[in-house]
């Protein structure tokens, strides 16, 4: 039963109140931190549910955030206060403990015991079936037009409780703080709010009623919907009537431009694609292109900080990256994403290339290969965080550049523990390097 008592009973909230603290966020427009929560939320906090209990409560605007899109363009982030980042968290929970029964067994994304790994081994189930066409749905900035109508039409023929459906619209309709201005908004659920990814698998799970009811096989995971059949006739028929349904009763948009029906080696999928009879998934082109684009991000923001800091934040980008495409499993699969150290170095030098204010910053590239692949020493970390050579595990894992002086360099070469092939890779250094 979803209720307004139940969504401010004291078990909901703090469950509600862990959940922010452990999702942290950026500050909303009060500038409240997460860490500050719990101190407003026990002085507060009787205030608060009595403003909500009386339907008093209006929400403060949310911040906006531009980030961009890996294809171009830009996405709106609405950033919630931490006060209204709890609110929503708690209803949210009172929501999926209502609906996510509910929801059909193809749809995986933002639901609890479900990941994007499944929907990727069930599309290879498809395949293997002999479904040889994929029909790709791609919607139109989803999140920015959800229909608000259409939403609380169905929230409310599951909840009686009018406060609290009172309390959700005035969510929805939450202003967007930028520049200054605040604008009020008429449609969709800014991302960033914890009520927006629920709100989507409502919305959307009419659409998998739709496709269950045309006994269609399908996997969607939020936004991101594909549909397998057995030719390409059947798939352009399906195009044209799901369209039309999405567009007509769901007041949604689709592009077109990224909508069709491919094979699906052509397909992409959650980052992958797919090859022979039985479906193999494998790291879409444009995934690894990606990820090789990253590294100029992370050393554009790195100048003049710590090197070992950087190499760190590398590394949990390799191995982010490596645990999410690890369904890739064929033969060499996993040199590929070994190979992505050697991506990032290239793409290193491929910058400071093109930047003449950097390039004097010169690197060991053997050396720099093999710590990005290891633990960064934890002694000797002086100017920002450079490693003296006297002080490193072995002398294949040092780093030099054209600030390390000849002291240092000595100290190196006298070391009693180097061996003629710890010195391999120093040898290799660039012209610059002081060895």
């Amino acid at each position: 039963m979803i209720s307004l008592e139940k969504v401010l009973s004291a078990q909901n909230m703090l469950l509600a109140c862990k959940r922010v603290r452990v999702n942290k966020g950026a500050l909303g427009v009060d500038g409240m931190t997460v860490d500050e929560l719990e101190g407003h939320f026990r002085r507060h906090w009787a205030s608060i549910c009595a403003h909500i209990r009386e339907g008093r409560y209006i929400p403060s605007p949310v911040k906006r955030v531009d980030i961009p899109k890996p294809d171009g363009g830009t996405r709106m982030l609405g950033i919630p206060t931490v006060q209204d980042r709890l609110i929503q968290q708690a209803i949210a929970e009172v929501l999926v403990e209502h609906f996510d029964p509910t929801f059909s067994e193809f749809s995986y994304g933002f639901r609890p015991g479900r990941s994007a790994h499944q929907a990727i081994e069930q599309t290879q189930r498809y395949i293997a079936e002999g479904c040889s066409w994929i029909v790709e749905m791609d919607l139109a900035k989803f999140f920015d037009t959800v229909n608000h109508d259409r939403l609380i039409s169905v929230l409310e023929r599951n909840c009686r409780d009018k406060m609290l459906i009172r309390l959700i619209r005035r969510y929805l309709r939450t202003g967007i703080l930028a520049d200054g201005l605040v604008t009020p908004r008429d449609e969709g659920t800014p991302q960033g709010s914890p009520l927006s990814p629920i709100l989507s698998l409502i919305v959307l799970d009419e659409l998998d009623k739709y496709l269950e009811k045309r006994g269609l096989k399908f996997c969607r995971y939020a936004d991101d919907c594909n549909i397998y059949v057995a030719s390409e006739r059947a798939g352009n028929r399906v195009l044209t009537n799901t369209i039309k349904f999405i567009e007509e009763t769901l007041k949604l948009r689709v592009n077109r431009d990224k909508s069709g029906v491919f094979r699906p080696r052509r397909a992409k999928f959650l980052g992958y694609t797919f090859v022979g009879k039985t479906g193999q998934p494998l790291v879409h082109p444009k995934s690894f292109k990606r990820l090789q684009d990253k590294p100029r991000t992370v050393f554009y923001r790195a100048r003049g900080g710590s090197l070992f800091r950087t190499i760190r934040v590398l590394n949990a980008i390799l191995r982010g990256w490596r645990q999410y495409f690890k369904l890739d499993t064929r033969k060499g699969g996993a040199k590929r994403s070994t190979y992505t150290s050697d991506a990032i170095f290239v793409s290193w030098c491929g910058l400071h290339g093109n930047d003449r204010e950097h390039a004097n910053e010169n690197f060991n590239v053997a050396a720099w290969m093999t710590f990005a692949r290891g633990s960064p020493p934890t002694t000797g970390v002086e100017r920002g965080g450079m490693p003296t050579h006297a002080t490193c595990a072995t002398r294949s894992r040092c780093l030099s550049s054209n600030n390390t002086d000849s002291t240092a360099s000595s100290r190196c070469a006298e070391s009693p523990s180097t061996t003629n092939s710890e010195t391999a890779g120093c040898r290799t250094a660039r012209p610059n390097a002081q060895h």
